[in-house]
């Protein structure tokens, strides 16, 4: 090998040595950022000739795609996990008794005493007492969904609000990587911010990645649903009629039983789900509750000339009975739940008389004025401890116990979900980091191997210049 040979050898390691050691300085500076991706500068050998190529990352596209599903599906839980918990405060403790079957439980205790003895006003004054709670806990679980619902509704459109915003974000980066991949430009690091914005766009609608030329991705819905392809696609929430709303997505819609193509993970999905189905469903179930309360306790004309008319319980203080549970047009599912109140002609805080309760309100079941008259008590006792076509064939103690259940076992479902979803997601971001994240101690030990490499060639380089020197000084 000639000198000219050898010298030119050692100047391309030179460079080439160094600039690894740029690429791991920049490894080392970008460890602690959890976007980062590993950059790694390879030798190739061109024609006899070794150089650099690169910086590339180190990455594993499936173990990405994994991450976003992983993300989405954690995201879907834990927005519904946190409504189900909201409305589990709403059941109240059975343990402590302040549970809506606790609460009902406490309310045919009460009916039971007074009408083994119904000349005790305390007792009756107990009875107006435990059903007021009752129809307060209805009230305040009402309100408490109603109040969910318009939150729910809210992050909804903060969650459409926000992927749009990083569909725009997407867009942007995606066009300067294009671009740049297309002239040969470094776009490690805008591969590594497109990536952490598809990351945030899969915590909130779960999404699916096609790979095209000149690292160009396409996006779409886990559903099917065009997100992303040149250009951002508009995602918005269609409100059909009101506290009834559905996403779309170029107008196509994506939540709801009558999604062509529903998407099945993310935030705002979770949300959704909360808002179209879960609140309602429970909402329901509460205006049963007060429905079976209203009717359970209503007045039956003794002549049976007069209609039915309310007793205990009405309907926002109306005698007029409600014809079911099911909400008239404008109104919401909790309506009944919201505005079942006791009876004031037998609340004595409202100026009732306690009396009424065993003589009768709108009609006179008492006809002799004993004061040892039970017939009206026995008989609503009978009525409210029966099973009701209104509440699925079941007593109201039941159907409460069956709705507590119900949310629970929702709210335990989704939590098991969570959990199982949340841990995946540990696993596979631990390893997505392990696969393509920085060790400092690893670059550590790569840069003492280029310095050395770089002091060799160094020295070398020196070598061949007193060489040189010497075979100067022997020709002059």
């Amino acid at each position: 090998m000639s000198l000219n040979t050898a010298l030119n050898t050692a100047q391309m390691s030179l460079g080439a040595t160094a600039k690894q050691i740029s690429v791991s300085a920049r490894n080392v500076a970008g460890a602690d950022d959890p976007n980062y991706s590993r950059k790694l500068a390879p030798l190739v050998t061109t024609n006899g000739v070794g150089r650099v190529s690169g910086p590339i990352r180190a990455s594993d596209p499936r173990l990405f795609e994994r991450y976003l599903d992983a993300t989405s599906a954690s995201a879907r839980d834990q927005a519904m996990l946190d409504g189900f918990t909201r409305l589990a405060s709403t059941v109240g403790d059975t343990a402590a008794g302040t549970s809506l079957v606790a609460r009902s439980g406490r309310m045919i205790d009460a009916l039971q005493e007074y009408a083994n003895a119904p000349n005790d006003a305390n007792l009756g004054r107990a009875l107006v007492s435990e059903a007021k709670d009752l129809s307060r806990a209805l009230n305040d679980a009402a309100r408490s969904v109603e109040g969910l619902r318009i939150e729910t509704e809210s992050e909804i459109h903060s969650s459409a609000d926000r992927v749009n915003k990083l569909l725009a974000d997407f867009e942007k980066l995606n066009t300067r990587i294009t671009q740049g991949t297309s002239i040969g430009r470094d776009v490690t690091d805008d591969l590594d911010q497109r990536d952490s914005v598809l990351a945030q766009i899969a915590s909130e609608i779960g999404v699916s990645t096609v790979a095209r030329a000149n690292n160009d991705l396409v996006l779409y819905t886990d559903g099917g649903v065009t997100l992303f392809e040149k250009t951002a696609r508009t995602v918005e929430v269609v409100e059909t009629t009101p506290g009834e709303l559905h996403v779309s997505i170029d107008g196509v819609r994506v939540t709801g039983d009558a999604s062509p193509m529903p998407s099945k993970n993310g935030r705002l999905v979770g949300l959704a789900n909360l808002h179209s189905e879960v609140l309602p469903e429970y909402a329901r179930q509460l205006d049963n509750v007060a429905f079976g309360l209203i009717s359970a306790f209503k007045e039956v004309d003794p002549a049976a000339v007069g209609p039915d008319l309310a007793g205990v319980f009405t309907n926002a203080g109306s005698a007029t009975l409600p014809t079911s549970a099911t909400p008239a047009p404008g109104d919401r599912p909790g309506w009944l739940a919201a505005s079942i109140a006791v009876n004031t002609a037998v609340d004595p805080a409202a100026g009732g008389d306690v009396q009424k309760l065993r003589d009768g309100i709108n009609y006179t079941f008492n006809t002799d004025s004993s004061a040892s008259f039970s017939g009206r008590l026995f008989g609503m006792l009978t009525e409210v401890s029966g099973k009701q076509a209104a509440l699925g064939n079941k007593t109201l103690l039941e159907y409460g116990a069956s709705t507590v259940s119900w949310l629970e076992g929702e709210r335990q479902s989704t939590d098991s979900a969570s959990k199982a979803n949340t841990a995946v997601l540990q696993r596979v971001s631990t390893s997505l980091s392990n696969a393509r994240g920085v060790d400092v101690n690893d670059e550590a030990a790569v840069q003492l191997q280029l310095e050395r490499s770089f002091a060799a060639s160094a020295q070398l380089i020196s070598v061949i210049d007193n060489l040189f020197k010497t075979l100067l000084a022997i020709v002059r």
